[in-house]
């Protein structure tokens, strides 16, 4: 890997929700690491989780329409699952959606 990767990832482990947003394009478009759906998914799910309003955008839509180039299938339990976490967490936008999911 190479020093800019290394930073990158070093910020995402640090739970910087741009950098882990960041390293999931890495994984998904093979930029400097080994191309990984799963990884480029799991990497997506914590930047939601650190308040990244596109990586939240990306897993409800991911849980809600399938990502196949991520091997995501449409998910109706995860997608609630993951709107009520994101709403708790504060996104307006996921209390939104989450209400019409409930």
């Amino acid at each position: 890997m190479n020093e800019a990767i290394d930073r990158i990832r070093e910020a995402a482990l640090a739970n910087d929700a741009q950098a882990q947003w960041d390293l999931s394009v890495c994984y998904a478009q093979e930029n400097g690491v080994e191309q990984s759906g799963a990884k480029a998914f799991e990497w997506i799910c914590r930047a939601a989780e650190n308040g990244h309003a596109g990586a939240a955008d990306y897993v409800i839509d991911a849980y809600e329409n399938g990502k196949e180039e991520l091997g995501i299938q449409p998910d109706l339990d995860k997608l609630v699952e993951w709107a009520d976490k994101l709403s708790e967490n504060g996104c307006t936008a996921m209390r939104i959606k989450y209400a019409q999911l409930a």
